[in-house]
């Protein structure tokens, strides 16, 4: 084997380690896990060759078929090492700048300066004051303000509890997907990759290793089970704990009583877990930080047994009646009122004990179903007036499913077929048409029964009519049939039924019917979220659709979620302030930050409060467009509205 003497960059190392442990891949795959373009990863890939071929290794990369590196064992043994032994780069991109900052500041007691993190990282100090502007709006969105003062520099004002926790979510964000299981003998027990270099030096590697193994024997000894993510949560906890009671950085001390007497129960299994790691890491753990250690085994406690917290904190509160009284401007069954109630009991006693579970799915949730996701905002905000308490976005996401779960339900069932009857002697035999049609046809919605005499005055707008004499009507199919209903009127029934549902379908396009050119903006010239948001906005009051105060209404729930997702932003606001439904598509000269996300197109979407729009089937169509990636990227491209109307027109789905 050559000597191999090139230093390899972080971004390298890191598509080195997911060939290695991915096998055959593809490019996109790369990108997406590691949060790069293709372009990128493919001339990474032309670097990463010969380097490898060094060690008798090669990148393999064939059509249709993917990338993957070929070599023997004993090669990839040997780049494996090589890896390992390679020190972290200084960070050289953007994006490992701020992690850089991110992690400085975590880890500092005193102010940091910019012109220290421009001498340490060899740049300009213009240079770090932009990457400051992403640092500050990560920070922002975990609710941490960032103090500056001048001549001393930059600091996190938050106690010895925030810092942990936030410096927990942040490791989290960056190493959730280097867990992976592994068999030993005859079990399969929890391991993970070595982190990232971008998130060193926050906590000894080698001591986050025995860490795992220590909770790893615990769990094993005292047949205590964690869910993935309660595993890994209280390593991160344990490992950050330690170094910082190393260092004599304590937490305060668990001063409820009512905190305490809820983590009562797993107190035996805290003092277990307690002496394994004293005895194993030669530490003496603090009474008020071994309370945190308990508060971790309850919430894994809690996460495996979903009764344990069950009750109210206020036995004379009515949580199911709550649920009700929130649902209750909404559609609903007892299964949603039921669910959602046996989840909000527990979730409140977690979160007044400040339990927060991270839910593994926020993104793919937001994106996937945001009516459900909406809904659980609504609800979230009710339950933080009640009970003073802070949901998050994981939890949120969470009570999001059960409402997701309901629409689930409700689409199972048929489409209605809306019938009026029509019936000339009399009421008697209407009524025994009308239940013999229930009987064989539940799905049958039968809107009117009416009279000949009737039916010439009335205004009938349904699917199908009904009818024991013979109709010719406009516009709308009629059949004639026997009050007794005989097989061949069944069959007669059934027929139409297909064709009026073919006829719904062929007809129905509820997306593309609330988009008209005037709502269509090429190119947009704007900076920033809010500039994007206040022009729609304005464009849309002009127009009549809108009212004064959709912009701050837009704002105000940009502040609850970030609407960004894949590029785009589908910002809206109360159905109050919109006159008319629309949907508002603006592609932007450049993408601007929204939230985490760099966003190129929006879809505003203006919903007026009325009920007959079919919410479900607007979702379900939109979601059509934007799953094909190749027709939004031919959408960015496009110079003008016209282009863009005709493109969603002729070229969609």
């Amino acid at each position: 084997m050559k000597a191999v003497t090139k230093m390899i960059a972080n971004r390298e190392k890191n598509i080195i380690q997911f060939l290695m442990k991915a096998g055959q891949t593809r490019v996109g795959a790369i990108a997406d896990h590691l949060g790069l373009s293709e372009k990128t990863v493919s001339n990474s890939l032309k670097e990463i060759d010969p380097m490898l071929q060094a060690f008798g290794v090669t990148v393999v990369r064939k059509p249709k078929i993917g990338v993957y590196l070929e070599g023997d064992s004993q090669a990839f043994t040997q780049v494996a090492r090589f890896i390992e032994s390679q020190a972290s780069t200084i960070p050289s991109t953007k994006e490992e700048r701020v992690i850089y900052i991110f992690i400085q500041l975590l880890k500092a007691s005193d102010y940091v300066t910019i012109q220290k993190l421009a001498e340490a990282l060899y740049i300009s100090r213009a240079t770090i004051e932009k990457d400051m502007i992403e640092v500050t709006k990560m920070l922002e969105n975990e609710g941490v303000a960032l103090y500056k003062k001048p001549s001393k520099g930059m600091k996190l004002l938050i106690d010895e509890r925030e810092k942990r926790a936030l410096t927990s979510k942040f490791i989290s964000n960056f190493w959730g997907s280097n867990w992976y299981l592994k068999q030993e003998g005859e079990k399969v027990l929890q391991a993970f990759d070595t982190i990232q270099a971008d998130v060193t030096g926050i906590f000894p590697e080698e001591g986050l290793k025995e860490i795992i193994a220590i909770v790893r024997e615990f769990s094993e000894t005292h047949d205590f089970e964690f869910t993935d993510y309660a595993f890994q949560s209280i390593v991160i906890h344990l490992a950050i704990a330690v170094e910082r009671i190393r260092k004599e950085e304590y937490v305060g001390n668990l001063a409820s009583s009512v905190m305490k007497d809820a983590l009562a129960s797993q107190q035996q299994n805290t003092e277990a877990l307690v002496t394994m790691l004293e005895e194993s890491l030669d530490i003496s753990i603090p009474d008020f930080e071994i309370g945190y250690i308990q508060m971790h085994l309850t919430a894994a406690y809690n996460q495996r047994n979903d009764d344990f917290f069950s009750n109210p904190v206020d036995p004379q509160d009515d949580v199911a009646g709550f649920i009700a009284a929130c649902l209750a401007q909404m559609a609903y069954d007892q299964e949603l009122l039921e669910g959602l109630t046996t989840h909000m009991k527990s979730a409140i006693n977690r979160l007044q004990l400040g339990m927060h579970f991270k839910n593994p799915y926020l993104s793919k949730i937001k994106q996937n179903f945001p009516r459900a996701f909406e809904e659980a905002l609504y609800l979230k905000t009710n339950v933080e007036q009640k009970y003073d308490v802070q949901v998050n976005e994981d939890e949120t996401a969470y009570i999001a499913l059960h409402f997701e779960a309901y629409h689930e339900r409700i689409r199972s069932f048929p489409d209605p077929i809306h019938v009026a009857l029509v019936c000339s002697t009399g009421l008697g035999s209407s009524r025994l048409l009308a239940a013999r049609i229930k009987k064989y046809f539940p799905m049958i919605k039968i809107e009117k029964i009416l009279s000949v005499q009737a039916m010439m005055e009335a205004r009938i707008d349904v699917d199908l009519v009904i009818s024991t004499i013979y109709l010719e009507l406009e516009g709308i199919p009629s059949i004639v049939v026997s009050p007794m209903m005989s097989k061949e009127d069944l069959q007669q029934v059934e027929r139409h039924m297909g064709q009026a549902r073919h006829r719904n379908k062929t007809r129905s396009q509820p997306f593309l019917d609330l988009i008209q050119p005037e709502y269509i903006f090429a190119k947009l010239a704007v900076t920033t979220m809010e500039e994007a948001i206040a022009a729609i906005g304005k464009e849309l009051i002009t127009q009549g659709i809108a009212q004064v105060g959709i912009v701050e209404s837009a704002l105000r729930r940009e502040e609850l979620s970030f609407t960004s997702f894949d590029q785009m932003a589908t910002p809206h606001a109360e159905p109050a302030l919109i006159n008319e439904s629309a949907i508002i598509v603006a592609t932007l000269e450049k993408p601007v930050k929204w939230g985490l996300v760099d966003v190129d197109k929006i879809f505003f979407i203006a919903l007026t409060e009325q009920n007959d729009l079919d919410l479900d089937a607007v979702y379900e169509q939109f979601y059509k467009y934007i799953d094909n990636k190749r027709w939004m990227e031919r959408l960015t491209q496009l110079g003008t509205s016209e282009a863009i109307y005709e493109h969603l027109i002729k070229d969609g789905m």
